[in-house]
């Protein structure tokens, strides 16, 4: 019995369909200061670019996955709301707004979910552990939540205290840091919880 490589590894091109958009985000941004003096013109001119590189990360992800997540679903649509705000308003505090407003969102879901028993997570990314427990799914629901509450008030913390260039920096580098530290520290977890592999037919 054969299986398409595709549907048994369909998160292996995430690192690119995710952090793709973030990464040229981050280098329009300090590239765009060696074309004009504006302090602002950067931050719009990322802001466009993260409008325009998603759906191209959605199509790439749609492409070698099968699928596009939830979640990046979500992040699509707030994007375009408050980059479009940001661009037509020319004010950067709509796009630095946006991570709060989805981390918030998904925090709160992941988290109330949990406490009603229900791990709303094994829907955004069940194909990353497919033998992950009930209980598993439960609590590693309940942490995620946890922290996707906790960068919304940092990324309220950051961009309210720091530069607008510290902030993209943060923005793209220090969650994505922290996600992976967080899914790290869960593994004992993971491991503690998942279910033996069910042998497959020749």
């Amino acid at each position: 019995m054969t299986t398409d490589p595709q549907t048994t590894s369909p998160s292996k091109p995430s690192l690119w369909v995710d952090f793709g958009p973030l990464l040229i985000f981050f280098i329009v941004n300090f590239s765009a200061r060696g074309f004009t003096d504006d302090p602002t013109l950067p931050i719009l001119a990322a802001t466009a670019s993260l409008m325009a590189t998603m759906p191209i990360a959605m199509a790439w992800s749609w492409k070698k996955r099968g699928h596009i997540p939830r979640m990046m679903w979500a992040s699509l649509i707030l994007v375009l709301i408050f980059g479009g705000l940001t661009l037509y308003l020319q004010d950067e505090t709509f796009i630095k707004l946006k991570p709060t407003v989805l981390f918030t969102f998904f925090g709160l879901v992941l988290t109330i979910g949990a406490l009603m028993g229900k791990p709303l997570l094994k829907y955004l990314m069940d194909v990353a552990f497919p033998n992950l427990s009930d209980r598993g799914w439960l609590l590693f629901s309940r942490n995620f939540g946890l922290l996707f509450l906790f960068k919304a008030g940092l990324n309220e913390y950051v961009w309210r205290n720091f530069s607008t260039d510290a902030w993209v920096t943060f923005k793209t580098f220090g969650f994505v840091g922290l996600t992976f530290l967080f899914v790290f520290t869960q593994m004992p977890m993971i491991m503690k919880n998942t279910k033996p592999a069910k042998p497959t037919g020749n």
